[in-house]
């Protein structure tokens, strides 16, 4: 399956001490689901930075309307801004999720 996602972010740097990064994003993603897992891949801009990102979630379905997923996501972005260069080209990050999804 193939999508896009429009997201937020936002983080403030502490270690090292210093930096904000924060503003919108948007990624074209590839979903190949396996069984109750669904594996995410995908590509896209964080403010005016490329980015990528992975997911790995599993979830459950509950009475064939709503979709409960847990999962994990990394994501990585390149050209970061000046004042958040103290020890390399880019950011990374990793964040737990709940999502809830409803069959219309």
């Amino acid at each position: 399956r193939v999508g896009a996602e429009v997201a937020t972010f936002g983080f403030q740097n502490t270690l090292p001490v210093g930096g904000k990064y924060a503003g919108f994003g948007a990624f074209g993603v590839a979903t190949i689901p396996a069984g109750p897992t669904n594996l995410q891949l995908g590509m896209g801009f964080l403010g005016s930075s490329p980015a990528y990102m992975g997911s790995l979630s599993t979830g459950l379905s509950i009475a064939n309307l709503i979709d409960m997923r847990l999962g994990v996501r990394s994501t990585f972005a390149y050209s970061i801004p000046a004042d958040l260069k103290r020890g390399g080209t880019h950011v990374s990050w990793v964040d737990l999720f709940l999502s809830l999804g409803m069959t219309l």
